[in-house]
């Protein structure tokens, strides 16, 4: 028993060189493993993304088919968005709502309000630079104070 204590104290350092490297052998099999299934989480990942984008676009491209046909057998009130930005805004709404599927319809009816207005807002700018720059004129009988004539 003493000559293999013996031994095993004369070797230790040998012992523990064996040892470090079965451990050594084992964690780069293991991160092989790992990189591998990482590797592969990546692509299913990317294909899961490519899969989402590719419904909502479908959605996207079918939303606006429907309200463009929508849009034929309704005649617009005077003074109200016509046909294309009417269609914009319902393509700008339905973003809303898949950007924040959570939202009650309470809170999509207050977001489609807002956004309304900021419309409302910005279009008004945008007619008065155009204005402004000698590009056109107000159409007779509008004016900027009120959404319609």
């Amino acid at each position: 028993m003493c000559t293999v204590l013996s031994w095993v104290a004369s070797h230790l350092d040998r012992i523990f060189s064996l040892v470090a490297i079965v451990i050594a052998v084992i964690a780069m099999l293991d991160v092989r493993r790992l990189f591998k299934e990482l590797e592969r989480r990546d692509k299913d990942t990317e294909q899961k993304v490519r899969q989402a984008l590719l419904k909502e676009l479908l959605t996207h491209t079918a939303s606006l088919a429907s309200y463009s046909r929508a849009a034929q057998f309704i005649d617009f009130a005077e003074g109200q968005p016509d046909k294309q930005t009417s269609i914009a805004m319902l393509m700008t709404f339905r973003f809303q709502q898949v950007i924040a599927p959570e939202a009650t319809n309470e809170e999509l009816a207050e977001l489609r309000r807002t956004t309304r207005n900021e419309i409302e807002a910005k279009s008004k700018e945008y007619a008065q630079a155009i204005i402004s720059t000698g590009l056109g004129k107000l159409k007779h009988g509008w004016n900027f104070s009120s959404p319609s004539k």
